[in-house]
C-alpha cells in the first residue's frame, strides 16, 4: 500500500521539485517561475536547495531505481506465488515480459512533467514530441496491457499527448507570417 501511494504522488511531487529550479530572468535578476517573490540563487533560495536536491535524488530517482532493483533481483521468479504476493501488484496487470511497464510510466511522466524544465523554453515542445513518439513506439512494441480496451485507451492517451506538443510547436509560429489558407487549415 505504501509503494502504491508513493507511485501515486511521485509525478506531482517530482514536478514541484523540478520546478524549484525553473527560473526566469526579469531585468537583471532571475525569479522562481512558481513564485516571483523568490529571487533565484540568492541566500533564501540556496538555503532550501539541499533539501530539494536530496528529495530529487532519494524520491524522484530513488523510488524508480528501488522498484527496478526489486523487479530485476526477482526477475526469474516474478510468477512464483511468494514473490507475486510480495510485489505482484507492480506487474500483474501487464503482459509477461512487460513487468517493467510501471517504471516506464513513472520515467515518462517524470520526464514530461519535470525534466523539460531544464531545457530552453523554445525547445521544450520539440523534446516532448520526441519523448512522446518514443513512448508511443515502446507502447506499441511491448503492448504491455492485458486488456485490449486499456491498451487502446493508453494508445489514445499517448497520441493525444504527442499531438498536444505538436500543437504547441505549431502555435509558436508567427500567425502574421501565415496566409489565410494556412490559418484556416491550422484551425481545422
Amino acid at each position: 500500500n505504501t509503494l502504491l501511494l508513493l507511485f501515486l504522488i511521485h509525478a506531482p511531487v517530482s514536478q514541484r521539485l523540478f520546478y524549484y529550479f525553473s527560473c526566469k530572468a526579469v531585468g537583471i535578476k532571475t525569479y522562481l517561475v512558481q513564485d516571483y517573490s523568490i529571487v533565484c540563487w540568492d541566500s533564501d533560495h540556496w538555503n532550501f536547495a539541499p533539501f530539494v536536491i536530496f528529495m530529487l535524488l532519494v524520491f524522484t530517482c530513488g523510488l524508480p531505481l528501488f522498484v527496478s532493483g526489486l523487479l530485476h533481483v526477482n526477475r526469474k521468479s516474478l510468477y512464483n506465488p511468494k514473490v507475486q504476493a510480495y510485489i505482484g501488484f507492480l506487474y500483474i496487470r501487464f503482459q509477461k515480459h512487460a513487468e517493467f511497464w510501471e517504471i516506464h510510466e513513472v520515467v515518462r511522466k517524470c520526464t514530461l512533467m519535470g525534466l523539460l524544465v531544464f531545457l530552453p523554453a523554445t525547445s521544450r515542445s520539440a523534446a516532448a514530441i520526441l519523448i512522446c513518439v518514443v513512448c508511443c513506439c515502446t507502447l506499441n512494441f511491448f503492448r504491455p496491457h492485458r486488456n485490449r480496451i486499456v491498451l487502446f485507451v493508453s494508445q489514445t492517451s499517448f497520441l493525444m499527448s504527442t499531438f498536444k506538443y505538436v500543437m504547441a510547436v505549431i502555435m509558436r509560429i508567427n500567425a502574421s507570417e501565415m496566409g489565410e489558407q494556412d490559418n484556416r487549415g491550422l484551425g481545422w
